[in-house]
């Protein structure tokens, strides 16, 4: 892992087998050098644009100082009109941005409500439908078991019906839990202290 000086080449390596304190030292070689080369930008500013326009400036002011007069308190008084409509262009800017986002998720939402109330109508016919259905198809199972020669009356309807509408792991389940239901009743009978023993 090492961080390296574009403009001298200069890399510190910091390794876990250097020292602490030689990590820290190349890392302050490494900051400075930083710190140098900004100076060095803010020195070329200074030197290539802000010193040369000071220079012309004065020079303008003292060839034209009307000119330079003119200059000045135009642009000092022009600051307030193009400050105000920049301001102004970034207000429509953002309100015209957040008016579009507001409306776009307004819109969503209410089409999601819409969708929403629209599938909650869905479910309650898809049951209705579904309970409509299975009622007719076990009433006509019943007169099935009661009419005809091959039924098996009313309890094999009922066997039926459970088979159909109740999974076999689950009928198999309650079976086991009533089955042991009844073992522990039995149980505590036995155990029980009868009136006569006392």
């Amino acid at each position: 892992m090492g961080m390296e000086n574009a403009s001298n080449g200069y890399r510190v390596e910091i390794s876990p087998q250097n020292g602490l304190n030689e990590t820290l030292q190349q890392a302050g070689v490494y900051l400075r050098t930083m710190q140098d080369r900004q100076v060095e930008t803010y020195g070329l500013f200074d030197s290539a644009v802000w010193t040369p326009g000071k220079a012309r400036s004065r020079e303008f002011a003292n060839a034209y100082p009307i000119s330079a007069m003119f200059v000045g308190i135009f642009t000092a008084l022009a600051f307030i009109p193009v400050a105000s409509y920049l301001i102004f262009t970034a207000f429509v800017l953002i309100s015209t941005v957040s008016l579009a986002l507001a409306t776009a998720i307004g819109f969503t939402l209410f089409v999601g409500l819409f969708l929403f109330g629209t599938l909650i109508i869905i479910l309650l016919f898809a049951s209705a439908a579904t309970l409509g259905l299975l009622g007719c198809f076990l009433a006509i199972r019943l007169l099935f078991h009661i009419r005809s020669q091959e039924g098996q009356g009313v309890q094999g309807w009922v066997a039926e019906t459970k088979d159909r509408i109740v999974p076999p792991s689950a009928q198999q389940y309650v079976r086991d839990a009533q089955t042991k239901v009844n073992e522990y009743y039995d149980a505590a009978k036995d155990r029980s202290v009868k009136p006569e023993q006392m």
